[in-house]
């Protein structure tokens, strides 16, 4: 099982403020920087090279998105708010919408040439995929 734990802490002393702010087709991450699709973009049944050409031609809300690495796409998994739950639930932040799976990550598995990291929404872990593989897909962009 892999494991991967970071520090966010929130830009500019934001605290007192949801992490969270929902733009409608979209929602801004305080603690990261970085913009969410509210909807995935595709829910499931897109491969991992599908899944990159997804978010880089994806028009929404002005385009410029990517598929996030899998640190980034972890991040919206919500630990705390979902401990007990199972895999009954979706385990993102509520303010995000979609069907629950796995989501691909722009992250190569360093052990194969033909695999890459996901985060599979149905209880908040981390695996690995091979690229042929459909997965869901939820692209990022730097904060607008």
């Amino acid at each position: 099982m892999l494991v991967f734990a970071w520090c966010l802490t929130p830009l500019g002393g934001l605290a007192d403020e949801p992490r969270f702010v929902d733009f409608g087709d979209t929602v801004f991450d305080r603690m990261t920087g970085l913009e969410w699709e509210k909807v995935p973009s595709h829910e499931s049944n897109r491969t991992w090279a599908e899944a990159l050409e997804d978010c880089l031609t994806s028009t929404k809300a002005g385009g410029g998105w990517r598929l996030p690495n899998v640190k980034e796409l972890a991040s919206i998994v919500d630990y705390e708010g979902n401990q007990g739950k199972g895999s009954s639930v979706c385990w993102w932040y509520p303010v995000f919408e979609g069907s629950c799976g796995r989501y691909w990550s722009s992250t190569p598995v360093p052990w194969s040439s033909s695999s890459e990291f996901n985060v599979y929404f149905n209880g908040g872990h981390v695996s690995d995929n091979d690229i042929g593989v459909n997965s869901g897909v939820r692209c990022v962009r730097a904060g607008q």
